[in-house]
């Protein structure tokens, strides 16, 4: 026989595998219906011919014609439109859930199901469709789809409402879920800060008993970065490594990376906010000249090459494509 303080245990597990089956199952529906009404939009537009999809010349009409590699090319596509989908609806199911435990009227579930649905959708099919540059209108048609969604299948997902009257409690709790689920749904739409330009440049110092100011093209360096490195008793030949721009010319942004010595392990350094610095070798360590700069999370990263020890591969956040190798020019002698 079963213990009696088993019994409440296994009522709870269950009632957690219900709730996360439910959720599982209303997340998987908004996936399906979005997903077939855009891809329906998109091989009916080219059956009247309409092109809902193209980089050069564009979309248009007098461009569609049906056929089935076509249709290959839209289910090829639905992948793509299915992670972003997963991603904005995950919080439909539980919103709709709390409405109802909050006793939420009928009414207020299917108003909210609706917007938060549409534009969960919405921004999906627009954030997947850059990848086949798709026109306005499959993203209306992938839109309205969630809206029929949150309109009649969303709202079955409440569950049967707990019994007795609706008070303040009640509606402040309504209002908390409703702020809390609009944030989530809306933060993509809203604008974002644009990334700043930056210049990253990778010197190297060569000891010795020239003074830094006397080289003509000291490695792209500016008369009071060459003057902060002096300040620090540093002298010697600089030599070139490699220059990277993210963004606009001219950057807002600029960190010069003085190597002296040798590179033993990966070193991950923030990025500075619209302003220049310089990051110093001691060591294994790195010091960032001036120490007061203001820094964002984004980072410049570099680390010996696996492949070839002369080499340092590098990258800057946001991080795109494959790492840049670098190597000194001339070789220094004591590389190994």
């Amino acid at each position: 026989m079963t213990a009696p303080d088993e019994r409440p245990n296994t009522i709870a597990l269950r009632r957690i595998g219900r709730f996360l089956f439910d959720w599982a199952k209303s997340l998987g529906l908004f996936v399906v219906v979005v997903a077939t009404g855009t891809f329906l939009f998109l091989v009916s537009s080219t059956i009247v011919g309409f092109l809902p999809h193209s980089d050069r010349p564009g979309p248009g009409w007098g461009r569609g014609a049906f056929s089935w590699h076509e249709v290959g090319f839209f289910v090829g596509w639905l992948p793509l439109l299915i992670y972003p989908l997963l991603f904005l609806g995950l919080s439909l199911f539980p919103f709709v859930r709390l409405l109802g435990w909050f006793r939420a009227p009928r009414w207020l579930l299917r108003v909210f199901g609706t917007v938060f649905s549409g534009l969960a959708a919405f921004v999906a099919v627009m954030a997947a469709g850059w990848y086949i540059a798709i026109s306005q209108y499959p993203v209306y048609a992938g839109a309205l789809s969630g809206i029929v969604y949150g309109a009649i299948l969303l709202p079955r997902a409440s569950g049967a409402p707990p019994s007795g009257l609706t008070n303040w409690k009640h509606w402040a709790g309504m209002a908390a879920t409703v702020i809390a689920c609009g944030a989530i749904v809306v933060h993509p739409l809203l604008p974002k800060e644009k990334e700043q330009s930056l210049e990253v440049l990778y010197v190297r110092l060569i000891p010795g008993p020239e003074d830094l100011t006397t080289e003509a093209k000291p490695g792209g360096l500016t008369p009071d970065e060459l003057k902060l490195l002096k300040s620090l008793g540093l002298a010697g030949t600089i030599r070139f490594g490699m220059g990277q721009i993210h963004g606009n010319t001219p950057t807002e942004a600029r960190a010069v990376i003085v190597f002296t010595g040798e590179l033993h392990s990966r070193a991950e350094l923030r990025e500075p906010l619209r302003t220049r610095v310089l990051y110093v070798q001691q060591g294994d360590g790195w010091t960032m000249y001036p120490p007061n700069a203001r820094t964002i999370r984004n980072e410049i990263k570099f680390w010996p090459s696996s492949e070839d020890v002369t080499k340092i591969e590098a990258q800057s956040d946001p991080a795109v494509g494959s790492p840049t190798v670098f190597s000194w020019c001339p070789a220094l002698k004591n590389s190994k």
